[in-house]
């Protein structure tokens, strides 16, 4: 292997982005199998043309209610999940965009931001305006209230 710095660096990189592609996957896919364990009927992917955004899983209530959900997570790097404030952005800036179309958005995390940081504070503030739900996914409370939530899934309301 050559030496220069730069094509490590380009390699580095490029090994990381495949890395974190490929644990976003596999979180995708394990919080499919959760959501199908817990009763949900689990649709696949969503295109929201109009808006632009990209649903991770579709799927449905046993009522034939409509529940959307974002996955961000993985268990590996240094801030997974929510911990980067990037990945808060995208996911708040997608709830805000789906919210007029009435469907509920859940975020599923394997990490929530630390407190009093941008992120958490920019997740709390979607939140209070009701336009996500956030559940994370390492916390047995956390999936308990899904569960309870699933019967009668609405948004809360914009405070």
């Amino acid at each position: 292997m050559d030496n220069n710095p730069q094509l490590l660096s380009k390699h580095t990189v490029m090994n990381f982005q495949s890395n974190a592609g490929r644990q976003g996957r596999n979180f995708e896919h394990q919080c499919e199998e959760l959501l199908a364990m817990l009763g949900f009927m689990v649709r696949g992917k969503l295109l929201v043309k109009d808006v632009g955004v990209q649903i991770d899983i579709n799927t449905e209530t046993p009522s034939g209610a409509k529940v959307w959900f974002e996955c961000k997570g993985s268990a590996l790097g240094e801030r997974p999940g929510l911990k980067r404030t990037d990945s808060v952005k995208k996911a708040v800036a997608d709830a805000f965009l789906v919210q007029p179309l009435g469907v509920p958005y859940v975020i599923l995390t394997s990490h929530l931001p630390d407190r009093g940081t941008n992120g958490w504070n920019m997740l709390h503030a979607a939140i209070a305006r009701g336009a996500c739900i956030v559940v994370c996914v390492n916390e047995p409370a956390h999936i308990k209230w899904l569960k309870a939530w699933m019967e009668r899934p609405t948004m809360p309301v914009a405070s």
